[in-house]
């Protein structure tokens, strides 16, 4: 285990105006992350766009560029399901029944457009035909995970005490290095 030296008293580096949830947000996912996002999103896109040359009908059609407003707009719409639980994607914009209905999803984004980028989200350039495909499992998102390790050097230097907590969630996807612990109650 590396040995960390802890030189400082724990603080925040960072000014934040108000003590708004928004704030400490965007303090984490800053615009320079946002275009990265939308740059891979929209390159993406655009490679599913040429491939698709037979299927007319697909939504990639009528894809439009991603903004970081935009990309902005679907993570508060990711994030506000996590509240709201529906069986499918499709029932936030769908539900008429006022005692259901969901007006907010449909006030800011369409159900169309929601779709196309969940399909299209992408945080880093996939391998070209012929490349090695890196060694590195989590390859796909390790951009974003350096990105947030480096985001919080400089916005927050930690106490020598910190406590991690592990969440135990039911996975049945294919995900090959997580472990199995027979004893752990969940």
């Amino acid at each position: 285990m590396k040995n960390i030296p802890f030189l400082k008293h724990q603080e925040l580096l960072v000014e934040v105006s108000d003590n708004n949830p928004v704030d400490f947000f965007r303090m984490l996912l800053t615009d320079e992350c946002l275009q990265q996002v939308c740059d891979e999103t929209n390159r993406y896109a655009e490679h599913i766009f040429l491939s698709n040359a037979g299927a007319t009908h697909s939504r990639i059609f009528d894809w439009k560029i991603l903004t970081p407003e935009e990309l902005l707009v679907f993570l508060g719409l990711v994030l506000h399901m996590g509240h709201i639980s529906l069986p499918r994607i499709e029932d936030y914009w769908k539900k008429k029944d006022p005692l259901f209905a969901n007006a907010i999803f449909s006030t800011f984004m369409g159900r169309n457009r929601f779709m196309v980028i969940m399909r299209c989200l992408h945080f880093s350039n996939n391998p070209e035909e012929g490349e090695q495909v890196p060694e590195d499992r989590i390859y796909k998102i390790r951009p974003m995970i350096n990105f947030f390790n480096k985001r919080m050097e400089e916005v927050y230097y930690p106490d020598r005490n910190l406590t991690l907590d592990e969440s135990i969630v039911l996975h049945r996807g294919r995900l090959n290095f997580r472990q199995y612990l027979k004893n752990k109650k969940t």
